[in-house]
């Protein structure tokens, strides 16, 4: 069941695989099964597509072939090629089928297990939406508190409407000419219910991912963390 569920599975992004492993192999599997699928589509559709439309205009050509010759039957064979070149389904069977090479190639030699693009849009979106719902859950920016237990070991205390998403014990945070490390992190009370404690950082540690903080920055979308 796991042989036949993982090239599947290797069409969906990863968080959506919920368990399934998915080996290169698996995802290059599905790679060329997705491009000869496509690649035969458009040849039987190729042949059936002429086949019907030739048929249907008989008529037609032979009365123009009568009175023009050999070379506007041949140019009405072009323009049937290029109608269906611009058909909306030889151009997303042609767009699968380039995307199964390029799954294939990836899988085979970079490693990498490449979802299908229309699902991974699909993750994009579900990713803003849920991000979006997240954000009106948590309620209006407001700026951090911030206060200051000299008598403390972890003298500053930051509470935040939002969760300081890239802040850890290897972070170093810059705040009023003093740098400071992550002692923990609690839950506190709305509005501001999320609780980060710090301590002055020795100066024979090695400062490293430095962050500048400001208490507002919170307030914007895009810098806050």
């Amino acid at each position: 069941m796991h042989f036949l569920l993982s090239p599947l599975a290797s069409f969906v992004p990863q968080p959506w695989r919920r368990g399934i492993a998915v080996t290169t192999f698996a995802s290059g599997l599905s790679g060329i099964a997705e491009f000869l699928f496509c690649l035969i589509a458009l040849g039987y559709r190729y042949f059936t597509f002429m086949h019907l439309r030739t048929f249907a205009d008989t008529n037609i050509m032979v009365k123009a072939a009568q009175q023009h010759g050999e070379a506007v039957v041949m140019g009405s064979g072009l323009l049937l090629s290029i109608e269906y070149l611009l058909h909306p389904l030889t151009i997303v069977l042609g767009y699968f089928a380039a995307e199964g090479l390029v799954r294939a190639i990836a899988a085979s030699i970079t490693h990498e297990v490449v979802p299908s693009f229309p699902f991974y849009v699909l993750f994009v979106v579900q990713q803003r939406l849920l991000r979006v719902h997240r954000e009106r859950a948590m309620g209006e920016r407001i700026v951090d508190d911030v206060r200051f237990y000299e008598s403390s070991p972890c003298c500053l205390r930051i509470a935040s409407c939002r969760p300081k998403e890239t802040w850890n014990r290897l972070t170093t945070i810059a705040y009023q000419d003093q740098m400071y490390e992550l002692a923990a992190a609690r839950e506190g009370n709305p509005p501001r219910p999320f609780v980060y404690l710090l301590r002055k950082k020795p100066e024979h540690k090695i400062i490293r991912g430095i962050h500048y903080y400001d208490p507002e920055e919170v307030l914007d979308r895009k810098t806050a963390n």
